[in-house]
C-alpha cells in the first residue's frame, strides 16, 4: 500500500493477510526476498530488512541525514530511497536521493544484506564539466524543449557481471 507506507504479505492461496509492515515514507517497489529477508526502501529515507516468515524487523538503515521536505502531498526525506533493492555478489545496493544535481547529490550503498552494515558507499554531485564547475541549465542542454537537470537520477539499478549501473553511469 504505496500511500500507507505499509508493505504487506499475503498468502498466494487463499490471499489472506499474513502480516504488514508500517514505515515512515511512501514505498514504490516491492521488496527484494534474500535468504529468508525482505529488502525494501522507503520514501523516508531508511532501508528495511523484515523476516519474509513473520514481517519482522532484522535491521534497517539510514546513511543520510535527517531533512524531510513535502513532495507529492506527503512529508519525505529529502534522499529517499526509491526502487527496488538489487542484490548481486551478496551486497544489497540501492541509492539515496533524487538527482546528483539536487539536495546534496545522491549516495549509492552497498551493504551486508544480513546485517546492513555498510561495505561501499559512492556519493554522486554534479554534473560538473571537464573545468570542474557545474553545468548550466539552459534549453540547448536539455535539446531545447524546456529547463531540466541532468545528472544521474535516483533510479532502479541494475547489474550484470562486472557492474552496477545506475541508468548510464557504471560503478565496480
Amino acid at each position: 500500500e504505496v500511500d500507507a507506507h505499509t508493505v504487506l504479505a499475503l498468502d498466494a492461496d487463499s490471499g489472506k493477510l499474513l502480516w504488514s509492515y508500517t514505515v515512515g515514507g511512501r514505498v514504490d517497489s516491492p521488496p527484494t526476498w534474500h535468504r529468508g529477508r525482505l529488502l525494501f526502501g522507503s520514501r523516508d529515507g531508511w532501508v528495511y530488512s523484515l523476516r519474509a516468515s513473520d514481517g519482522r524487523l532484522a535491521w534497517r538503515f539510514k546513511g543520510l541525514p535527517c531533512r524531510s521536505i513535502c513532495a507529492y502531498q506527503q512529508v519525505e526525506s529529502a534522499w529517499p530511497v526509491c526502487g527496488s533493492i538489487l542484490i548481486t555478489d551478496d551486497i544489497a545496493y540501492f541509492c539515496a536521493g533524487r538527482n546528483s544535481f539536487i539536495d546534496g547529490g545522491i549516495v549509492l550503498f552497498g551493504l551486508d544484506p544480513e546485517t546492513g552494515q555498510v561495505r561501499h558507499q559512492r556519493h554522486l554531485y554534479g554534473p560538473y564539466g571537464q573545468d570542474g564547475f557545474p553545468v548550466r541549465m539552459t534549453r540547448e542542454a536539455v535539446g531545447g524543449n524546456g529547463f531540466g537537470i541532468r545528472g544521474n537520477k535516483g533510479d532502479i539499478l541494475l547489474a550484470d557481471d562486472r557492474h552496477v549501473y545506475l541508468r548510464h553511469a557504471a560503478f565496480t
